[in-house]
């Protein structure tokens, strides 16, 4: 019925409001009248028996001892009249009538109301209720005696041959009716007054889920630009803050995934052209046999180019899906260490580095997926080599590290924890500042030039910080644009108690 959460938040809150104070006015207005009616019965019931005993003390007259009842009521009339007539001038609201034991009404003030006037008869109900000394409400109300029947109540007292019934009408009844009218006003009052600033208050807390919903359409139709506006500090804010990100994180994924495809297909495309210009050249004899060689291997440095463009992008698919598995073992981090370096030998001497190896031991034991740090620290190496300065260091470096090793933006580790750091360093150009926080970043290459690196995928730091993310382990960068660069990451050692010395 209702669809938007405006309609269903002013509904619910206008019921819930015009229920609790529907239900607190009637609790109010219950007691009230309980306790007005309480004290009216007995104010009537004292001033029956006050008048019951004056009526008694007239008519036990021992001059008048052989008259009937009626008839001593008649000889007194005139006193009993004016005894009624000072009675109800000075009680508010009350009626007074002498009934014989039957329920026949031999006496009443002029201003009683129909069926308690002179010559009616009560019904029996009525006069058993009056015999018993009970207050008549009900039974009253039952009978229609009145043209106002709900609002007559009354009490008798007995006498020897009748009755002096004193009834009226309950002002509580009147005041009953005043009250429910204000209740009723106070009702409508406070509802419309409510409703006003329901409105107004759930204007301002859905204008912003109208904003984000508007917000989400437009970014779900591919306008990545578009942002929420964010007012205040609550939920509905820290939600749109929240969207915010999100859409900022997807829009720059967008664009690395664009410069991405852009990157692949010129990788892609330059071997592709080269290994068909060759191939070409063979088929229509361009190139004497005698050259083939030197060509063959131009052909198979290309294809080895793809091949790594075409792993590292399985790789990250196997990432994303979630379906590479990690096989926990101990092994020597030293040796896969020298292992690597030996395999960049040819680049290190084509750039005339000088490399430095430090470990504290020769041997560090650690626990982790062997082929998975070889991948991350060849990939690290690889840019080092990658982008050393021409007769720059490069240094590889292992040892027992502490949690002070640790740069600052590293999430914090246990005080007390012990752990083997693998780092490497290369004197170069660096990396500059607005590129460091993107750098393990899915397709970032911050050698946007392509001058340095013609063969990177921008993969390389995304997978490795990856597994090691996945070994539940940490990796850094460190730094100085211009001068220096150096990647680092931690691995858990296969026996925490030994340490290097």
């Amino acid at each position: 019925m209702f669809k938007s959460i405006f309609k269903k938040y002013l509904v619910a809150v206008g019921l819930i409001f015009i229920v609790c104070f529907l239900s607190l006015s009637a609790v109010l207005v219950s007691l009230f009248t309980r306790d007005t009616l309480a004290r009216y019965r007995e104010e009537t019931r004292l001033l029956a028996a006050r008048y019951g005993r004056i009526v008694v003390g007239m008519l036990r007259d021992d001059a008048d001892a052989a008259l009937s009842f009626e008839d001593r009521v008649k000889l007194h009339r005139d006193e009993l009249m004016d005894s009624i007539e000072f009675a109800t001038t000075k009680e508010e609201c009350v009626s007074i009538s002498i009934t014989d034991k039957d329920g026949k009404i031999l006496l009443s003030n002029p201003d009683a109301p129909e069926g308690f006037r002179a010559g009616d008869v009560l019904p029996d109900s009525v006069v058993g209720a009056i015999r018993d000394g009970q207050a008549l409400l009900t039974d009253v109300t039952a009978m229609g005696l009145s043209a106002r029947p709900r609002n007559i109540l009354g009490t008798g007292i007995a006498g020897d041959l009748g009755y002096v019934l004193v009834y009226g009408q309950a002002p509580g009844f009147d005041m009953q009716f005043s009250v429910n009218r204000s209740v009723l006003g106070a009702v409508i009052l406070s509802l419309l007054i409510t409703l006003v600033g329901l409105y107004f208050i759930t204007r301002r807390v859905t204008n912003p889920l109208r904003a984000m919903n508007r917000a989400v359409k437009a970014f779900g139709k591919g306008d990545y630009s578009v942002r929420a506006p964010v007012k205040g500090g609550d939920e509905v804010a820290q939600l749109a803050e929240s969207f915010n990100h999100m859409a900022e994180a997807v829009e720059q994924s967008s664009r690395m995934r664009s410069a991405f495809v852009a990157n692949v297909s010129h990788d892609m495309r330059t071997p592709m052209t080269i290994i068909g210009g060759y191939i070409e050249n063979m088929q229509i004899g361009a190139i004497p046999p005698e050259e083939y060689g030197k060509y063959f291997a131009i052909i198979s440095s290309e294809v080895q180019r793809l091949s790594r463009l075409v792993t590292a992008m399985l790789e990250m698919s196997r990432i994303e899906a979630g379906e590479r598995h990690f096989e926990m073992s101990d092994f020597d981090v030293c040796e896969l260490a020298r292992q690597i370096l030996i395999s960049f030998e040819q680049k290190i001497e084509d750039r005339h580095l000088n490399v430095e190896f430090e470990t504290e031991t020769d041997s560090i034991s650690v626990r982790a997926d062997r082929d998975a740090i070889y991948q991350v620290l060849y990939n690290l190496c690889d840019n080092a080599v990658k982008f050393a300065r021409e007769s720059g260091k490069l240094r590889l470096s292992i040892r027992w590290g502490d949690p002070q090793d640790l740069p600052e933006q590293n999430p914090p580790v246990e005080p007390s924890a012990r752990f083997i750091l693998v780092s490497v360093y290369n004197e170069g150009e660096g990396i500059v500042e607005e590129d460091q926080p993107h750098i393990f970043e899915r397709f970032y290459k911050s050698d946007k030039s392509r001058g340095l690196d013609k063969s990177g995928t921008g993969l390389g730091t995304y997978i490795a910080k990856t597994i090691v993310q996945a070994h539940h382990q940490y990796i850094y960068l460190k730094s100085v644009p211009g001068k220096d660069c150096e990647f680092g990451f931690t691995l858990e050692p296969s026996d925490p108690e030994q340490s290097g010395t």
